[in-house]
């Protein structure tokens, strides 16, 4: 690797190493750093292909731990007028670009130190341009079936949902319930902007599709007895989804505009019938664990808040009998876990599932008869926990 091979095509230097990079040598640091800031600064003139593709061997290199440190390095060497570009210059949804490969190289080198307040500030406060590059970690694009950056890009999508990424103020220091009110109505336009930006982009689309092998991968570790837990792309794929439904869960509870619209696109999204059922049914098959009973409850919530005030996805779970098992997997030791399994069931309406027929009111009998032994089961501490 020297300055000319790097000057002359870039881009088939990044296809040469693949998807996997390489360790540079201490004594190539130096020169390499020089270079790929020669490279990013001089794009302003050549143009944004040139960027591009020093950019995404920048991605390929930072995967090294090695490196990581180097690749940063080589971000901050970049002049103003870089910055510029790369504030100006149009995001796409692709699952490539520019703002991508930064945003992987990032994510690689500070870990949880890059939240979602630094992407919104990377983005200039413009909820679009964010919601646009973190399209492109997810879909069927180049780092898609990047586990590890998945996972760190699902944990950014999250805290876009959180008064912490936008606003700076202790609870302690909280004055008075005006001071309260203004903050709360600062995250509910925050919130607004985001379900604009999902209702207008492929997030959840793309995020289904990323997480649909491994879901897939996940129940049929279930169907043969593994262990769901210890195996790094299992648990990955735990926080992940964890991610994911605390996002939807926010956005539901914590916004005034387009909540139902909202609802609505999720459901004709692959994301219930392939990531949100197959999940509570892995949990339910899966042995009583205190990890499975948080997960679990984590996934009934998205379940109560989904189906509030709409009808559309209830008969995905009616069909399936879901809540019946997960009361019986849960109920009897998890009072939070029987209160959402409640709550689901008001939601999915006795009056629809008797209109369906005798097998769907057999269903509801069971179902109501087995709510009944478990609120029974149940300590005085447990029944006053429940209410």
């Amino acid at each position: 690797l020297n300055d000319a091979s790097l000057k002359k095509d870039i881009a088939a230097l990044s296809a040469r190493l693949g998807a996997t990079g390489f360790a540079i040598g201490a004594s190539e640091q130096d020169t390499l750093r020089e270079q790929m800031v020669s490279t990013f600064n001089g794009s302003v003139q050549d143009g944004q292909g040139t960027a591009e593709a020093c950019a995404e061997l920048l991605a390929k290199l930072s995967r090294i731990d090695s490196n990581r440190e180097w690749a940063l390095q080589v971000l901050t060497g970049v002049d103003e007028q870089f910055g510029k570009v790369f504030e100006q210059e149009r995001v796409t949804t692709g699952g490539g670009g520019i703002h991508v490969h930064v945003l992987v190289v990032l994510l690689d080198v500070l870990e949880e130190q890059f939240t979602g307040r630094e992407l919104w500030e990377l983005c200039s406060e413009k909820m679009g341009r964010c919601l646009a590059i973190l399209c492109g970690l997810f879909g069927t694009g180049a780092y898609a079936d990047d586990t590890a950056r998945v996972l760190e890009a699902s944990r950014v999508l999250f805290q876009l949902t959180v008064a912490d990424t936008y606003i700076d103020c202790d609870l302690e220091e909280v004055k008075s319930l005006k001071h309260l009110e203004k903050m709360t109505r600062e995250l509910h336009a925050h919130n607004n902007a985001l379900i604009r930006g999902i209702l207008d982009m492929p997030v959840i689309q793309g995020v289904a599709e990323c997480l649909r092998p491994r879901m897939e991968s996940l129940t049929k570790a279930v169907g043969s007895g593994q262990d769901i837990w210890g195996a790094p792309e299992h648990a990955s794929l735990h926080e992940t989804l964890g991610h994911v439904f605390s996002c939807l869960h926010n956005l539901l509870l914590f916004a005034t505009e387009s909540s139902t619209k909202l609802r609505k696109h999720i459901t004709q999204t692959p994301l219930i019938n392939t990531l949100l059922l197959p999940y509570l049914e892995a949990l339910i098959a899966s042995p009583p664990t205190k990890r499975a009973g948080k997960q679990a409850r984590l996934a009934l919530r998205t379940c109560v808040i989904l189906t509030c005030k709409i009808a559309v996805s209830r008969q995905d779970f009616l069909t399936t009998n879901l809540v019946h098992r997960a009361v019986l997997a849960f109920g009897a030791h998890d009072v939070e876990a029987l209160h959402l399994a409640m709550r689901l069931s008001c939601n999915l309406d006795v009056g629809l599932s008797v209109r369906q027929g005798s097998k769907f009111e057999d269903m509801w009998g069971d179902l109501q008869s087995s709510l009944s032994n478990a609120v029974e089961g149940l300590s005085d501490e447990g029944r006053e926990r429940l209410g």
